[in-house]
């Protein structure tokens, strides 16, 4: 099996989206002037985000699902917030391989579906840094903490081999993990925030593969 995508081209694309994102809302942000209200005074902030996540490992792409996520922060400065935050992504990968089997009129192919299914939770300390003031707030975000993957894994969806050990009922790993992220929140009412936000996620573990993971989406915010 061919790995269905690579790393490097995937993490390009998803730093020049990003660049462009915030490129566009900055621009925004910057013509209008600061406010002085209850969401830009705020020193805590709770907030949450609920959105759709693509994820791979070092064999091949794992599938799609949906994610979310919950955290709360803390406003070090104007501009800097650090952040705790708490993600769940699922994913689901159906998939259909041809078992070949040798017969007296010559070799014949059985389908075999499967379906590859598993989550990934991180634990992750975040520093996010604010470009404006205004109503529109454009921001980047750096992170980093454990990620806990659960899955059943490619040994338990490949077509059985006849006098092979029967597959593993699943995989467990722990390992650090780091992202990176981008978006806007745009205040909607007194305290309330509202954006897209845009990230990858990445960790490394012998035994658990490479976990990657692109995941957008909409974060909700609340700042007192």
């Amino acid at each position: 099996m061919k790995p269905a995508f690579h790393l490097d081209a995937l993490a390009c694309v998803s730093i020049l989206a990003l660049v462009c994102l915030l490129g566009s809302a900055g621009r925004a942000a910057a013509q209008q002037p600061p406010r002085k209200d209850d969401r830009a005074a705020g020193r805590v902030a709770v907030f949450g985000t609920l959105g759709y996540n693509g994820q791979w490992d070092d064999e091949s792409r794992l599938g799609q699902g949906v994610g979310s996520s919950g955290g709360v922060g803390y406003r070090l400065t104007r501009r800097l917030w650090i952040e705790g935050v708490v993600n769940r992504l699922q994913h689901r990968r159906d998939l259909l391989f041809y078992q070949v089997n040798e017969g007296p009129t010559g070799p014949s192919a059985t389908p075999y579906p499967a379906t590859l299914t598993g989550s990934a939770t991180y634990l992750l300390a975040q520093v996010r840094y604010v470009f404006s003031a205004s109503r529109v707030q454009p921001y980047v975000a750096g992170a980093f903490g454990l990620m806990h993957y659960a899955g059943n894994g490619w040994g338990a969806v490949f077509p059985p081999v006849p006098g092979a050990a029967p597959p593993t009922a699943g995989v467990s790993a722990t390992t650090a993990a780091k992202g990176v992220a981008g978006g806007f929140d745009v205040g909607v009412a007194g305290r309330l925030t509202v954006g897209p936000y845009f990230g990858l996620l990445m960790s490394d573990n012998d035994r658990g593969g490479t976990k990657n993971v692109l995941h957008g989406g909409v974060r909700l915010g609340f700042v007192w």
